[in-house]
């Protein structure tokens, strides 16, 4: 798309921006358009659908989401030994860690977060495998991965129930069975997972886990005292 040399509180510019955007998802074969936008931007939002004719929903402040979700695991995570851990750990330089926790440095943001998620999931299967006594190597996890393995472990009876185990064990977590620490990181794990829901369902255009995702961010906004977001 060209630049547009006008302002974008404009509501010609507005309409022109979201006329490219649809024209670029009918060549895409892509069943929505998701547009995002700042305030000023999102601000022209009902003289924009009297131009379009029809009712529709301008989600405003979609790029700044990411910026505000970090800021509300900063809130979450004061005092929780998350800047130590990163450091400690590599992760992250001391002087840049306020700028990444921030979410100013997106990419380097989430990338730090992405890693956190990981060792965490890892620590929480190894301790739900002592916790219910199962082997190192279970039955249902395939030795060669491959698309056709996957496939074959995901539908055995064993897989299936070694995931049911494993949910009950998350959700007596979140309930607080295990203590208030492990119940502090899985809260921030699902945190996590929400933003990353948020992040495929833009790239992927699909409205309903778009909308699914929103509706998970709106208590976090709120507990953060975002309440305009929320």
């Amino acid at each position: 798309m060209k630049p547009t040399m006008h302002p974008n509180t404009d509501c010609a510019t507005v309409k022109k921006c979201l006329m490219t955007s649809m024209q670029v998802t009918r060549k895409l074969n892509q069943e929505y358009t998701l547009h995002t936008g700042n305030y000023g931007f999102g601000g022209c939002k009902n003289c924009v659908q009297s131009h379009l004719g029809k009712p529709g929903a301008l989600c405003k402040g979609c790029c700044e989401f990411r910026s505000v979700s970090h800021n509300v695991l900063v809130k979450m995570m004061i005092g929780g030994g998350f800047k130590d851990i990163v450091v400690e750990a590599g992760l992250c330089a001391s002087d840049s860690n306020e700028h990444v926790m921030s979410g100013k440095l997106y990419n380097r943001s989430m990338r730090v977060h992405q890693r956190m998620l990981d060792a965490l999931e890892r620590m929480l299967m190894t301790s739900f495998q002592q916790h219910a006594q199962l082997p190192a190597d279970s039955d249902c996890l395939p030795a060669e991965p491959s698309p056709a393995h996957l496939q074959a472990a995901e539908d055995s009876e064993d897989c299936k129930d070694f995931l049911a185990h494993f949910n009950n064990f998350q959700e007596a977590i979140r309930h607080g069975d295990f203590r208030k620490t492990a119940k502090f990181w899985i809260q921030y794990c699902d945190c996590i997972w929400t933003s990353l829901t948020f992040q495929q369902a833009v790239k992927e255009n699909d409205l309903n886990l778009f909308i699914k995702s929103i509706m998970k961010m709106c208590g976090l906004l709120l507990s953060a005292d975002h309440l305009n977001y929320g």
